[in-house]
Parts: C-alpha cells; sequence; structure tokens
C-alpha cells in the first residue's frame, strides 16, 4: 500500500477495468481515471468511482479518458484535496457505506428467499 504514496493519478486498463485496485487507489487518495465500457468487466470501475462521488472520472469515449487524465494532472489543487480527503470522502459515500450494504445484501437474500418458497409451493 505505501507504493499509492508514490502514484498521483492511476488510470485504470482497457478493457478489464479495476474493482478492487480502483477502490484501493481511492482508499490511498490517488484519483483513477476509468473508461467506461459496455460490458460488467468494463464498469466496475464506474461504479466505484460513481459510489463515491468521483463520477467525472469515469468517461466513456477514448478522447474523454485522455481530456480527463490530462486535466486532473494539471489540476493540482483537486490533486491535492483528493489525497487528503478522499478517505473522509469515501466513509461518507455509498461505496464506504458498509452498514447499508449489508441491509440491502440481507433484504436480496431474504426477498429470493421468499421467491424460491412461493415458486415451490405450486
Amino acid at each position: 500500500m505505501v507504493r499509492y504514496n508514490d502514484i498521483d493519478i492511476a488510470l485504470d486498463t482497457l478493457p478489464q477495468t479495476g474493482g478492487t485496485t480502483t477502490c484501493e487507489c481511492l482508499w490511498m487518495g490517488v484519483p483513477t481515471v476509468s473508461l467506461v465500457g459496455p460490458a460488467f468487466f468494463e464498469r466496475l470501475s464506474f461504479s466505484n468511482l460513481t459510489n463515491a462521488g468521483l463520477s467525472d472520472l469515469a468517461v466513456d469515449t477514448p478522447d474523454a479518458y485522455v481530456d480527463t487524465a490530462v486535466a486532473l494532472a494539471l489540476d493540482a489543487r483537486r490533486r491535492r484535496a483528493l489525497r487528503l480527503g478522499l478517505r473522509d470522502q469515501i466513509r461518507n459515500s455509498p461505496l464506504g457505506d458498509t452498514r447499508q450494504w449489508v441491509r440491502d445484501l440481507e433484504a436480496l437474500i431474504l426477498r429470493t428467499l421468499a421467491s424460491t418458497d412461493a415458486h415451490a409451493s405450486v
């Protein structure tokens, strides 16, 4: 994790985007720029960035990917603010709301079980 201290911006790989890696970057204060594709595996970072309040870093064209990365590279003030504030931002976002995630998962499991029971009794 100490290596993240040497990174200013992470560029998400294509087409297999980061899931855990993107979360690690954000947790360590490293903004990540991602190119969003149509497949599930091309949208993991989009979900993480959006739920962390950084949807502007998930873009839908190669040109926007380059433009966003360059703009972020030139914006030292924003990078510094993200470096210092991303952990708190994540803690206060859907990405960091683990209690809500558990409640949502539990509700899904209960709905699935109820649906399975209903189909079994038919």
